[in-house]
């Protein structure tokens, strides 16, 4: 079930995303200041970069959408149906 949340002018969708933890384990994690970096460009200038997912769980973007849900940013998703 989606349930519609405001966010000053901004609207999103929360959804159930799942995290397959074997699918993650095959992306190189960012280090430190990576993430730092992606982290400000978020706070700074939004999820520009859809996420992508298949079904329920998250294909790309791992990253971005942990960034998203600690500081409530709201983000796009995209259905992949070709794997």
């Amino acid at each position: 079930m989606r349930t519609l949340h405001a966010l000053s002018l901004y609207f999103f969708w929360t959804m159930n995303i799942t995290i397959n933890e074997e699918l993650r384990a095959y992306i190189d994690p960012l280090n430190e200041d990576e993430f730092a970096d992606l982290e400000r460009s978020l706070l700074s200038e939004g999820c520009r970069d859809t996420l992508i997912l298949w079904g329920d769980i998250l294909v790309d973007g791992h990253n971005r959408y942990r960034i998203c849900q600690k500081h409530s940013l709201p983000f796009n998703t995209m259905q992949n149906v070709r794997f």
